[in-house]
């Protein structure tokens, strides 16, 4: 099938900002914005959650997942050690857990799994207090907002998967030494941008 046939095949992404509330009072909502290859020189252009773009290419590619999540992931796993760009909220930012709705852990698992398989560099608006949901399923999500009065763009969308695993690690815990399939809490870098991992409607 001829690439332009394909672009001719694409889904309508339909908005769902209509009922989406920012993260945080006083907050404003901005919706991701993803390129994202989905079959050898088909860039595909899309607005919206990373499942609700993930969705679209499958419906374009349904072997994208074979194709470019589990290479990126083994690739990833390989340079575990050496790969300096990785974003560190323990030593370069701070952790808040709670605040509200809990989101399950497996889902928010998912959605990490997701930011870190996809190519690409995140940009957010001038904030200070824009947010973008970028990943949502289950009534568990994953925000993203950039703190600061300039616009903002992060070395990969691995990064916000790195706030979102910050969150995991540190708030996912009964009040005790276990911990529990519930998860709420907020990672703040050092470079005024933040991850919010919380329940949500979606």
């Amino acid at each position: 099938m001829k690439p332009s046939t394909i672009l001719s095949l694409l889904p309508t992404l339909l908005s769902m900002t209509h009922a989406l509330e920012a993260p945080i009072k006083g907050y404003r909502i901005w919706e991701p914005e993803w390129e994202v290859e989905a079959l050898p020189g088909l860039m595909h252009k899309a607005r919206g959650t990373i499942e609700e773009v993930h969705a679209e290419l499958l419906h374009i590619n349904p072997d994208w997942d074979e194709h470019y999540v589990e290479p990126a992931l083994e690739h990833l796993t390989q340079r575990t050690s050496d790969f300096t760009k990785r974003t560190d909220f323990y030593t370069d930012g701070w952790l808040v857990c709670g605040q509200w709705p809990e989101a399950d852990v497996p889902h928010i698992m998912s959605g990490i799994r997701y930011l870190n398989g996809v190519a690409g560099r995140p940009g957010n608006g001038p904030g200070p207090g824009n947010c973008g949901r970028v990943s949502c399923s289950y009534g568990s999500a994953i925000w993203w907002c950039n703190d600061s009065d300039q616009a903002k763009q992060l070395e990969s969308y691995r990064s916000i998967a790195d706030g979102a695993q910050a969150v995991l690690q540190s708030c996912s815990y009964d009040g005790g030494f276990s911990f529990s399939n519930k998860v709420t809490g907020q990672a703040f870098h050092e470079t005024s941008w933040n991850v919010i991992v919380r329940g949500d409607e979606c």
